[in-house]
């Protein structure tokens, strides 16, 4: 998922982009190779972000997409199959977590199974509080540190959706 500023947007202006999911510790994958029922089966990814797969041993899963997963599997199958036929699917999301904290209803840690906006993971906090400031929420990347702000009182009146943003695991919602 990234975070990508419209050509002659404000710094409130988001462009709403459909997310790319990485994987994460907890989620399950589906490694399916054609004809080779012996090497299709579900693959948890562990707490240290690892699968064991045959025939491969371990493979580093975390922070990667389905394909390029896929393709890792793949490049390492080729070794010990001709042309080996992969397709990798998320089929369990445990990994994605986000945090609405501040003047929200029910501030906390909220673990969901798909992509959310910051809108949507508002609303997950039952709104806001008579108290909150909804021109002032600030949206914390875990992973880089990098803050955006967000004024929903511009976005609820403004035509462009593309005002709201998808959030990446692990990314702090705080309504001040």
């Amino acid at each position: 998922m990234q975070f990508t500023l419209a050509a002659n947007a404000s710094e409130t202006h988001l462009d709403l982009e459909k997310p790319k999911y990485f994987l994460g510790a907890g989620d399950v994958v589906r490694v399916f190779v054609w004809n080779h029922t012996d090497l299709t089966s579900n693959v948890p990814v562990n707490p240290n972000g690892i699968i064991n797969y045959p025939l491969i041993g371990e493979l580093k899963a975390s922070g990667m997409t389905e394909t390029e997963l896929e393709t890792i599997i793949s490049k390492k199958l080729s070794t010990h199959i001709k042309t080996p036929l992969v397709s990798v699917t998320l089929i369990e999301l445990n990994s994605y977590e986000i945090y609405v904290l501040g003047e929200v209803i029910r501030s906390g840690f909220f673990k969901v199974n798909s992509p959310v906006t910051a809108t949507q993971a508002i609303a997950m906090a039952g709104g806001f509080t008579p108290f909150a400031n909804k021109e002032k929420i600030i949206i914390i990347n875990r992973e880089t540190g990098k803050r955006r702000r967000f004024n929903f009182k511009e976005y609820i009146t403004d035509e462009q959706i593309s005002m709201d943003v998808f959030l990446k695991s692990g990314d702090t919602v705080y309504v001040k």
